[in-house]
């Protein structure tokens, strides 16, 4: 299946997670335990949400609405995303203290999605989910997903940083900037996909 085009509800829910995440962030312990936990409860509780009004407000991938997705197995996902991009954050951040924000957000998400996506490609762990009236079972993602994921991120992380500066409560931040920083970059995302298609197997 080759998606070129992704609705902009999927954003609401990006934006969503991104609250609950720094919100849980604040009271996480510094582990890898924690970090895990701020992964995994943001996405079991807006992923279980997604599951309840998918007829209502679904994500539409071609225009096909997305529904029954697996929220436990997506949530542990989310879960060992956080964990690895907490690890290769911290170790850019050692190498370069004054890394730029938009290409700190890129690249960190590009090479956390790009190794999860080379493990996912190669275990016998299938993502099964509805879009439409068809039942989609992905074997095999494209790499081009760390590219978009992380063009994304480029533009929420900086988003981030500013309500920080200003002292936005945390659920207030991830929400505010997962809705702008999410809706400039998926519309950027969408514009790339009409050229090059991200393929699901």
């Amino acid at each position: 299946m080759k998606i070129n085009k992704i609705s902009l509800s999927l954003v609401v829910y990006l934006a969503l997670i991104e609250s609950i995440s720094l919100f849980v962030l604040d009271f996480s312990r510094n582990n890898l335990y924690g970090a895990f936990l701020v992964g995994f409860i943001p996405a079991i509780i807006v992923l279980g949400l997604y599951n309840l009004i998918s007829n209502i407000f679904p994500v539409k991938l071609n225009n096909k609405s997305v529904s029954k997705i697996p929220a436990v197995l997506l949530s542990v996902a989310n879960g060992l995303f956080i964990v690895t991009l907490f690890f290769v954050q911290d170790i850019m951040t050692k190498i370069n203290p004054n890394i730029v924000v938009p290409l700190f957000g890129f690249f960190s998400v590009f090479f956390v999605f790009l190794v999860l996506v080379l493990i996912y490609n190669n275990i016998k762990l299938n993502v099964i989910f509805n879009l439409g009236k068809e039942r989609i079972e992905v074997k095999q993602i494209s790499l081009y997903f760390a590219i978009y994921a992380g063009i994304v991120e480029a533009f929420i992380l900086p988003f981030m940083y500013v309500f920080y500066s200003i002292n936005i409560p945390s659920l207030l931040n991830g929400l505010f900037a997962g809705l702008i920083g999410g809706i400039i970059g998926l519309f950027l995302v969408n514009l790339v996909l009409r050229k090059i298609p991200l393929e699901l197997l």
